[in-house]
This record gives C-alpha cells, structure tokens and sequence, in this order.
C-alpha cells in the first residue's frame, strides 16, 4: 500500500513539474524523467551496497540530483548551500 502511494507521489510530482513548466514557458522539458531514473537507479545501488534503509538513503540521493537537474537548466544553487553545488 505505502508503495503504491509513493510510486503515485513520483508520477504526480513529474507530471506537475511537466505541466508547470509546458504551462508557463510553452517547452517540453523531457530531463524529468531522465533525472527521475538516474535518482531510482542511484537509489537502487546504494539500497543493494549498502542495505540501509531506504528512506535514510534519500538525503545523498536528492541533494547531487538537485545540483545536477539545476545545471542542466541554467539554474545555480542559491542559498546557504550554494557553496556545496
């Protein structure tokens, strides 16, 4: 049950961010689901090398797919954390 519901966050959040961005710019931006199955994969590894909990494995996961989806785009990293990026 608790899988189906993420799955169906994941599908959610990428067809929002589709739509967000078809609707104000008038562009497809095909890297969501790029980005999307580079972050399962990198997922995937660090769950089967590391057996950790997966929720716990988030964190190393969403902050390089952030950086690296935010340069691709032309977006920089603002903030306190823009010295990590």
């Amino acid at each position: 049950m608790i899988d189906g519901l993420l799955v169906g966050a994941v599908y959610g959040l990428a067809a929002m961010g589709l739509s967000l961005i078809w609707g104000v710019m008038d562009v497809i931006n095909l890297t969501h689901g790029s980005m999307i199955a580079l972050g399962m994969f990198a997922m995937y590894l660090l769950f089967a090398a590391l057996t950790i909990n997966a929720y716990v494995l988030l964190l190393p996961i969403i902050w390089p797919d952030y950086c690296w989806e935010s340069w691709c785009t032309g977006w920089r990293c603002t903030g306190w954390w823009a010295a990590r990026c």
